[in-house]
């Protein structure tokens, strides 16, 4: 379930919370493949990027013409550049990725609590980890938070989790303390 085609794109976004909102933004907007992907990705110190992966190149190609058109966003797709200048440079760096995955086939209708189990079968995230290396039964409990972002590892779309009282909560904080964010 690995995209395909990558583009990369930037608006100056300074915190994960404005990438994110962008990303969710977009998945809003745009008619994206239900097998869309979107991270973001940091391009440069106290800035974000944002890349999103589509599974053909048709779906990108029309991704690409309905992006150009946003404003103040810089698209990259392979040897094109398009939109605002500033952030070019970012758009282009933000294809490299390796960040925090925001959009991902199933997560829009992930519940608040589910097992382990019911997050793989239900999800594109291929695999989780805990903390210290700790294994996860498949029927143990993920209290959610309405916020999980995966990040790839070696092809794997991986959730890191951190032990709770009643079984694991996503490691990625939804609202991290001040002195914890870029």
């Amino acid at each position: 379930m690995t995209p395909t085609e990558w583009i990369g794109l930037a608006a100056g976004h300074g915190s994960n919370a404005e990438a994110d909102h962008r990303l969710h933004h977009l998945a809003a907007e745009l008619p994206l493949p239900a097998a869309t992907f979107g991270e973001t990705v940091r391009v440069a110190p106290g800035r974000l990027g944002l890349r999103v992966g589509l599974p053909d190149e048709p779906s990108a190609d029309a991704a690409l013409r309905r992006l150009a058109d946003s404003d103040g966003l810089s698209v990259a797709w392979r040897d094109r550049r398009l939109g605002a200048d500033p952030h070019r440079d970012d758009a282009v760096a933000a294809l490299r990725g390796g960040g925090r995955v925001v959009l991902f086939p199933g997560w829009s209708d992930i519940p608040p609590t589910l097992t382990i189990a019911e997050l793989l079968a239900t999800t594109a995230i291929d695999h989780v980890t805990a903390l210290g290396g700790t294994p996860v039964a498949p029927t143990a409990l993920l209290e959610t938070r309405g916020h999980l972002r995966p990040q790839w590892h070696d092809g794997l779309l991986t959730l890191q989790l951190a032990p709770a009282h009643h079984g694991y909560l996503p490691f990625d904080l939804p609202d991290p303390h001040p002195c914890c964010t870029p």
